[in-house]
């Protein structure tokens, strides 16, 4: 029985590390799809507001977005967003909610 003792410990610890591993690996992954969702947000942001923004600002006389506009921007962006994802990112993307997808816009453009 002792002498097994050894081989059940270094089983155990490749089986742990194994384990250990794949979480590693998903979390990493996750953190990479979250990072390419955000990085197409925030050219489907930049991309809002050179074809669509400014022009918009210019033609109102206050020179501010009215409510309808600030939301056609927010689904520009998030429609520009899901045009260029491709593969996991572009299918955690569609998985988000609207909420979600316009509190992210919102972040985006209060840091420009």
């Amino acid at each position: 029985m002792e002498e097994l003792l050894p081989v059940i410990i270094e089983s155990l610890i490749v089986v742990i590390g194994g384990v250990v591993t794949k979480v590693l690996s998903d979390y990493l992954k996750s953190k990479n799809i979250e990072k390419e969702i955000y990085e197409s947000l925030m050219e489907g942001v930049n991309k809002t507001h050179d074809t669509f923004v400014r022009q918009a600002k210019k033609s109102a006389e206050d020179g501010k977005l009215t409510e309808q506009e600030i939301e056609q921007a927010k689904a520009l962006a998030i429609s520009h967003a899901k045009q260029i994802l491709t593969g996991p990112a572009k299918d955690a993307l569609e998985r988000y909610s609207a909420t979600r997808l316009e509190s992210l816009v919102r972040v985006i453009v209060k840091s420009l």
